[in-house]
């Protein structure tokens, strides 16, 4: 029997997914193991750039189950196929650097009572960004302990969340409802009794939840929990995001993996526009660095074989249609305002929404940071269905929205 098996949650990300193939058999170890990709967009074709290549060779491709297209929710749906011992979390933007690498973290595991070995992510010094525990990027999970934390989510049919400083409080939470009623839970996506909550929004609906955070925890209970080294690399760039990547290892020098970040969320443009300050100023970095990396670890046959198929996109053909993706607003846009996400409408896939007093013209005024949303100042006073968190102050009346509700005018 192999020693463990690689899942790999996959979306959006084919130059991605053929970089950490790639990586992962280019190295050896003394301990062998399957690698298993999970599907989470079946709708596109992007998953051929690993299948209808030799990288697909020896790779077992599943698609996740619907209604767990998910990162945490594709790990949770091979839990019932794992057979091997051991399970190895890892992302698709991730990369694994050098011989010896599954057995540098197997060495964590000293005993069938250690549950995962994994890098302690402790970021600071603002307290928003503390986050106390090992997601599954890369780390290394007992396969039995895995399975009994399965069971134990799935057995809990709770459909509220209790939370609190003593956890005394109560919170109905229709995600977890609907995910609790069609068993769409396990230790990698559970957030019921452990989760890391912002200072700055201390809501039941604005905790920070992370992959394997719960399990983390969940597993700290009962059995050990092993550290590896590690640390974060910035990027000190303009137009860039803080985190260049993090390593596992004593050294960047000699690290034995590497986590690059925001693999998917740099294709978000993919899914819908980008209206978020922090990714639309970092799309060409990253798709810039993804190229390089692509360049760097993939075989030239296979990225030869990629651009002639279309597989993959070239880097300027994916920085044209990325960067027209773009939708920010600033602080004094003339807008149009509607109810409801208005993004097909901007696209020309839909008719202008008509709702009563939809597509009045405002003024974008300022960003509410606690609220997360657009104010805005109404050149009339509106009619119809009113606004989210609608107002008057002075003769004007102003409301609060999102960028995607806005058509620049």
């Amino acid at each position: 029997m192999k020693y463990c098996t690689i899942v790999i949650p996959f979306a959006f990300t084919p130059r991605w997914g053929q970089i950490v193939i790639s990586s992962l058999k280019a190295f050896k170890n003394d301990r062998d193991f399957k690698i298993v990709i999970m599907n989470n967009s079946p709708e596109r074709n992007d998953i051929d750039a690993v299948a209808k290549t030799t990288l697909g060779e020896g790779v077992e491709i599943r698609t996740t189950t619907e209604g767990q297209r998910i990162h945490a929710g594709s790990l949770d749906d091979y839990l019932p196929h794992l057979e091997t011992p051991y399970m190895f979390a890892l992302e698709s933007d991730c990369t694994v650097n050098r011989d010896g690498w599954l057995d540098w973290f197997a060495s964590y595991m000293k005993d069938q009572y250690v549950a995962l070995a994994g890098w302690y992510w402790v970021e600071g010094p603002d307290i928003d960004d503390l986050r106390h525990y090992v997601n599954a990027t890369a780390t290394l999970y007992n396969s039995r302990i895995l399975k009994m934390l399965y069971q134990e989510c799935m057995n809990n049919q709770d459909h509220e969340v209790c939370y609190g400083l003593k956890m005394e409080k109560r919170f109905y939470h229709p995600e977890t409802d609907a995910r609790v009623r069609k068993g769409h839970v396990g230790p990698f996506s559970e957030y019921r009794g452990f989760f890391h909550m912002y200072p700055v929004a201390p809501l039941p609906d604005k905790w920070w939840h992370e992959p394997g955070n719960w399990l983390y925890n969940r597993a700290s209970c009962q059995w050990e929990v092993a550290h590896v080294p590690g640390q974060i690399v910035r990027t000190m760039q303009t137009h860039a995001p803080d985190y260049k990547y993090n390593y596992y290892g004593e050294s960047d020098e000699e690290a034995y993996a590497r986590h690059y970040w925001a693999g998917t969320v740099s294709h978000n443009f993919d899914k819908h526009l980008v209206s978020v300050f922090w990714e639309a100023d970092s799309i060409e970095w990253w798709l810039r660095r993804e190229y390089a990396l692509w360049n760097e670890v993939v075989p030239e046959p296979v990225k030869r074989i990629s651009i002639q198929k279309g597989y993959v996109k070239t880097l300027d053909e994916e920085l044209k249609y990325a960067l027209s993706r773009v939708h920010i607003l600033k602080d004094g846009d003339l807008v149009r305002v509607y109810h409801t996400n208005v993004q097909k409408y901007i696209e020309g896939q839909e008719v202008e929404p008509n709702l009563p007093g939809d597509g009045l013209n405002a003024r974008i005024v300022t960003w509410h940071h606690t609220h997360a949303k657009w104010v805005i100042e109404f050149d009339e006073k509106p009619t119809g269905e009113p606004y989210p968190e609608q107002y008057e102050d002075c003769g004007k009346w102003y409301a609060e929205t999102d960028s995607l509700n806005c058509v620049k005018r």
